[in-house]
């Protein structure tokens, strides 16, 4: 059931599950396409060190280096990193990055992040590589951006091995290399980045930089998909739907559409909202039915858009008026649900 979803338009999975045609009407079609989202990089610069510091398990143990140390004074912090404190230069970086006791200043983060950098600290290589790729108090220049990620990526920085493999991927600031790309995914994953696991699965379906291999796309969108990666978790969903890479089983199915469809992904919802119409998987459910395919239908467009409508309406058909005034108040109520990982 439907198609997985992707970071560029790549690979087009066809599902099998579509609604039963009523009344005449069009199939209100379980069909999707791969999602057509890089997953991104982080916007924020100490989100994003906060991540590599202390979620990830990263070879080099670095203290959580974007909060600053409550005993230690901008002047006591300075002196030490004029003296080639490599630790005491990236804590400043942070500082001047997020305007911690002294003016914001991205050009005076870039300074000590760099400073730090040249003596090999993989948080400040990062950091010089996200800076230089972000324009952030330089120019922006994304191989310069790609040599600093490389360094930092073979200490085992997990996330500049998950940037410099869309880097590969994408052939931005070095060659397009579709096996480098999957070689740094790789790294990444299995240090259990969950982003990386995903775009590796996704390498996995399509083939690129490996041979293709369902059940290997499957054990990565499983484990992005523990975290609460709501697009790993509606993959594999279409994989259990699909048989693909796992025994066909329409109850997994349904139980990975429904962790993603509560995290508001639309397509999810919508092929939720298909297996309740047709109780494949679950009980047959046509106030349920309603419910999701009105939410999927609220964020879809095109014939994605179309296809929901149809089953709406198809599940409406179904219903009694007391019924329908429910499943329209349930669509009306709903509010996503954050993802909790194992």
């Amino acid at each position: 059931m439907g198609r997985l979803h992707r970071r560029r338009c790549r690979l087009r999975e066809v599902g099998v599950l579509s609604s039963a045609a009523r009344r005449g009407r069009k199939r209100a079609s379980a069909r999707q396409p791969l999602d057509p989202v890089a997953v991104p990089r982080y916007a924020s610069l100490v989100f994003a060190m906060w991540r590599g510091a202390v979620v990830l398990s990263i070879a080099l143990v670095i203290a959580p280096v974007g909060i600053a140390r409550a005993h230690e004074s901008v002047a006591e912090l300075q002196a030490l990193a004029q003296r080639g404190d490599v630790e005491a230069q990236v804590r400043l970086g942070f500082r001047y990055a997020r305007g911690e006791g002294v003016p914001r200043s991205d050009a005076e983060a870039l300074t000590w992040f760099r400073k730090a950098a040249e003596q090999g600290h993989p948080m400040a290589q990062y950091s010089l590589g996200w800076m230089s790729e972000q324009g952030h108090g330089v120019a922006a220049n994304a191989s310069e951006a790609a040599k600093w990620y490389r360094k930092a990526a073979e200490q085992g920085h997990a996330v500049a091995q998950y940037n410099l493999a869309t880097m590969y991927e994408q052939g931005r600031g070095t060659r397009r290399d579709s096996a480098e790309a999957a070689k740094w995914y790789r790294k990444a994953a299995e240090q259990g980045y969950a982003s990386a696991q995903y775009n590796l699965a996704v390498m996995c379906v399509a083939g690129q930089g490996m041979p293709r291999s369902y059940g290997e796309a499957a054990k990565w969108y499983r484990k992005a998909a523990d975290q609460g990666h709501a697009k790993a978790q509606y993959n594999l969903g279409v994989l259990y739907a699909n048989g693909h890479g796992v025994p066909r089983d329409e109850a997994q199915a349904v139980k990975w559409y429904e962790k993603a469809a509560q995290q508001g992904n639309a397509k999810a919802q919508h092929n939720l909202g298909v297996m309740y119409g047709e109780g494949r998987g679950v009980p047959k459910d046509s106030v349920l039915a309603y419910m999701w395919l009105t939410l999927a239908a609220n964020a879809l467009s095109g014939a994605d858009l179309e296809s929901a409508v149809d089953g709406r309406d198809v599940a409406a058909s179904q219903l009694t008026l007391e019924q329908l005034a429910r499943a329209q108040q349930m669509a009306r109520d709903w509010k996503p649900t954050p993802a909790r990982a194992k």
